[in-house]
């Protein structure tokens, strides 16, 4: 697997999100599928069509937000919100294969993280992005390709 490190400049980012335990993670394609259907609500001057998918990793629960970039934060539509990413130095990795092994590909970039002297910034979201060009993939039930963000402290 190949893990490097990146930079990410600052992303203004209008989405949904969830909040739940690890046990409910089943829940996270619902989220998707409630954004598509709501997604002609947000401004069209968004920067791309991908999916950007912050997350806060906690003990026992976490929160995720499926949103797309746009230019602007001036017009959140009802029930949506807004967040604004700070430029962040990141390990950055590619899951793709089986569903049952997402697991799997996020134990190894922390290992790899470990190994090569880099630790967790637990004060910053870590990412999923999921490209346009991947969609027929990401909507199969094994299968899911997209791109993992960790952030790293300086």
């Amino acid at each position: 697997m190949n893990f490097k490190v990146v930079t990410l400049g600052p992303k203004k980012l209008v989405g949904i999100s969830w909040s739940g335990p690890y046990s409910q993670i089943e829940d996270i394609p619902k989220l998707f599928q409630e954004f598509e259907a709501r997604i002609d609500e947000i401004p069209k001057e968004s920067k791309e069509s991908s999916f950007i998918c912050p997350f806060h990793d906690r003990k026992t629960e976490f929160t995720y937000y499926v949103t797309i970039e746009v230019e602007r934060l001036d017009f959140v539509p009802p029930g949506m919100v807004s967040i604004e990413l700070p430029h962040q130095k990141y390990i950055k990795g590619i899951h793709e294969g089986s569903q049952n092994e997402v697991q799997n590909t996020y134990n190894k970039l922390f290992d790899w993280m470990k190994q090569n002297g880099y630790s967790k910034d637990n004060r910053s979201l870590s990412i999923e992005i999921y490209h346009e060009e991947d969609e027929e993939m990401n909507k199969s039930i094994e299968n899911r390709k997209f791109e993992i963000y960790i952030p790293v402290n300086e």
